[in-house]
């Protein structure tokens, strides 16, 4: 019998950034392929008996957004095999996509009890207390888990960006760099590292990994932060038409992005198209940002 992580794409976009991380989708049967509600229905009801049969379903309804309803069938899962480690991570994440929080510390806690030496529980519990902004106990479990697994690039990548959020420019950049040595392809990795060369006002780096991070998307229209980062830059750089080029694609690929409104607002003011740059600047308000943050 076989239990199964519940995987999502293993690039979550975060507030800290985008958080590689293992968590909760849907279950899948022995041969690969996903299980459909009433497979799940029809698993229990052969099996009543079966932790296996409940823990897939509960992941189902996760695929689906039926938080509550995965939460009941984890506690039967468990009520069922108390000692299996996966089922308490698998409830963590889901308590985790639900913001509660401590809950999930709990659940990760109990997981980790129970099988010591799996880098990813450390991981996971350690984004959720980056989460909740305990960044020392996150740092030490990001710690953890590459003392286990040092060619885990999620838990580089999201200890990454806990320095960041501490201040600690130079070991973010360290971490950010270890992750794209280890995950080529994280786009999310470069333009995070651009953003920490932007606060060390090392703007020639910054944009050189921004313009890889565009490069590499595989989608272009998940790109809108990675435009509105390198219209920053182009800022910083005194190029203003480039930078309104680029913010005009960002707000284009999301009209809800704060910051590019807000960076474009720098960009007509620099051009003295001050009226242009008055609207944008209450945009950027009326959507939330805070011109002391970014």
């Amino acid at each position: 019998m076989q239990y199964r992580f519940q995987h999502s794409n293993p690039l979550l976009i975060a507030i800290l950034g985008c958080a590689l991380s293992v968590s909760c989708t849907t279950a899948q049967s022995t041969d690969g392929g996903s299980m459909s509600l009433d497979d799940c229905n029809k698993a229990i009801n052969s099996h009543p008996d079966s932790a296996k049969a409940y823990s897939d379903r509960a992941t189902t309804y996760v695929h689906s957004g039926q938080y509550q309803k995965a939460i009941e069938d984890y506690n039967k899962a468990i009520s069922l095999d108390p000692k299996l480690a996966l089922i308490y991570y698998n409830r963590a994440n889901t308590f985790r996509d639900m913001r509660q929080y401590q809950q999930a510390i709990n659940d990760f806690s109990k997981s980790i009890s129970l099988d010591l030496n799996n880098a990813e529980f450390y991981t996971n519990r350690a984004n959720t207390y980056a989460a909740m902004k305990q960044y020392q106990k996150a740092i030490q479990d990001y710690n953890k888990a590459i003392s286990l697994d040092p060619k885990l690039a999620m838990a580089y990548y999201n200890r990454a960006n806990t320095y960041k959020q501490l201040g600690q420019l130079n070991n973010a950049t360290g971490d950010y760099s270890k992750t794209i040595a280890l995950y080529p392809q994280c786009f999310q990795a470069y333009n995070n590292r651009a953003n920490t060369y932007m606060d060390l006002k090392q703007y020639q780096l910054a944009l050189t990994d921004c313009n890889k991070a565009i490069a590499i998307i595989p989608d272009p229209t998940a790109g809108a932060y990675i435009y509105d980062s390198r219209g920053n830059i182009y800022n910083k750089l005194g190029l203003y038409q480039k930078a309104l080029e680029d913010l005009n694609k960002s707000i284009s690929l999301d009209p809800k992005c704060a910051e590019a409104y807000y960076h474009r607002a720098q960009s007509y003011e620099k051009l003295g198209k001050n009226d242009l740059a008055q609207k944008d600047k209450e945009i950027s308000h009326k959507l939330g940002y805070e011109p002391n943050k970014g």
